[in-house]
């Protein structure tokens, strides 16, 4: 069976919630690739 490679966005307002969402992400099995998007509240 072929695997699908699945690149994941991860949306944060800063870098505390991307270590937080990599780690949660990784714990639950989830081994894509991770590209995180820093976006500050305006």
């Amino acid at each position: 069976m072929s695997q699908r490679r699945v690149q994941m966005v991860i949306l944060c307002e800063d870098r505390q919630q991307e270590v937080f969402a990599r780690l949660f992400l990784k714990k639950r099995g989830f081994t894509g690739l991770f590209r995180a998007k820093i976006c500050p509240p305006k």
